[in-house]
């Protein structure tokens, strides 16, 4: 039997896919100094997982380069994002209807967008890309202002150019975004200057800049948390998803897994 193409689910970091990539069989290393992923089968399903780092730059790149060979769409586009609305919390799942950059409004495919809205507690919202770290309430507001209203909304730097890369070679993208960090959080202002001349980030600056300023240690902690519990929400998510592209219809799409809440910064600087 001629197996078919894999389902491509891509992120910018290998942390976001990380509990897909622990469950994957047959494995099979990718990668170039474009990218990073494996391929194999989830749950009976071949998947090709790719991460490709942070910023736009490498996230062409990196999607260039994971559409080699056959794949299936649409394309499951992952990650973690900043809330820009206050009625999104830590851990929430946003199904993007819309990607917006640049002026520029990508819409999701109706259908898959549907589809992915009956996963309990989702999201329907708009998700924003720019080429910065939005990591504090002045500069949410401001971009928050510049999206259409009626949607809760929130902004990563990568999914713009990973659907512009993917139509530009046919493909249809479904964007769910993790909320990591929510209206009120302020993100240290030494993430993005450690950020490298193609958009990804240092970790040996951020480190050297933590320890400079120690008080924003517990932020980064939390940060590594929540990216953690946000990643396992994604995959139980893709999960989900994947058993109804193999099934091709949505008689499970109404199963139902428990969901638990991120504890505020607060409360995990106590642990």
């Amino acid at each position: 039997m001629i197996e078919a193409p894999p389902y491509l689910l891509i992120a910018a970091l290998r942390e976001e896919l990380a509990p897909l990539s622990a469950g994957l069989e047959s494995r099979t290393r990718l990668g170039s100094s474009a990218f990073g992923g494996v391929e194999g089968r989830l749950d009976r399903t071949p998947v090709r997982l790719v991460w490709t780092g942070e910023g736009p730059e490498r996230a062409a790149r990196g999607m260039e380069h994971a559409l080699v060979g056959d794949v299936r769409g649409p394309i499951l586009i992952l990650g973690v994002a900043g809330a820009l609305s206050s009625a999104l919390r830590v851990g929430d799942l946003v199904v993007a209807r819309e990607v917006v950059a640049d002026g520029e409004s990508m819409p999701a495919p109706a259908d898959a967008l549907a589809s992915a809205l009956r996963w309990p507690g989702s999201r329907e919202g708009i998700v924003t890309s720019v080429d910065r770290i939005v990591g504090d309430d002045r500069a949410r507001e401001e971009l928050a202002a510049s999206l259409p209203s009626g949607a809760p909304a929130c902004v990563d730097m990568e999914s713009a150019t990973f659907v512009r890369t993917a139509r530009a070679r046919g493909f249809d993208c479904l964007v769910v975004r993790a909320v990591s960090d929510a209206v009120g959080d302020v993100l240290p202002s030494f993430l993005e200057s450690s950020r490298r001349a193609d958009g990804s980030i240092d970790r040996w600056q951020v480190a050297l800049a933590a320890m400079r300023q120690p008080r924003t240690i517990p932020t980064l902690v939390a940060l590594s948390r929540r990216l953690s519990h946000c990643a396992g929400e994604l995959g139980r998510f893709a999960r989900w998803w994947l058993d109804l592209q193999r099934s091709g219809h949505e008689n499970r799409a109404s199963e139902k897994l428990p969901r638990r809440p991120v504890p505020r910064s607060a409360d995990e600087r106590r642990r």
